[in-house]
């Protein structure tokens, strides 16, 4: 079965927010179509919450389940397919015990935090080259993030 990222890869785009080895917000999303885009993500708050979004025409939709998505490009069978992938690639920088609690930063986590994050006081904020923090600021009245950014 042929990925759906595989056609989009180079419009993946990453966030990871964390006060040291903790996640306080794990993001990653995708902009698929073209000229009128998509955008589908998967993020995670690791004090609580995660879940997904979609945004067409500059409407956000966030839901649980990805297939509530009245997307144009993905039915939606595709839209949860899609959205499986981009929660690999998502947990890719979160580590967890055995009995599934999350513990903190994957290695590869702590790599990209290394590597793009800026410093805002305690916290690191690590984007991947044009990642917008529009989509944090979409979510985070509309989900338990138990994060919240000013």
């Amino acid at each position: 079965m042929t990925k759906l990222l595989d056609q989009d890869r180079a419009r993946t785009f990453r966030i990871l927010i964390s006060d040291g080895s903790t996640i306080l917000m794990n993001m990653v999303y995708v902009e698929v179509g073209h000229p009128d885009y998509e955008i589908f993500g998967a993020f995670l708050g690791g004090c609580g919450g995660d879940g997904f979004f979609h945004q067409k025409d500059f409407s956000i939709t966030v839901a649980a389940d990805p297939a509530d998505f009245n997307s144009v490009i993905y039915s939606p069978l595709d839209c949860s397919r899609l959205i499986f992938e981009i929660e690999s690639l998502r947990s890719e920088f979160e580590v967890y015990d055995q009995e599934g609690v999350l513990v903190g930063l994957s290695d590869k986590g702590l790599e990209f935090l290394n590597l793009f994050s800026d410093f805002k006081g305690n916290i690191r904020e690590a984007f991947s080259h044009g990642a917008s923090e529009d989509f944090i600021y979409d979510i985070q009245d509309y989900w338990n993030l138990k994060f919240y950014k000013d």
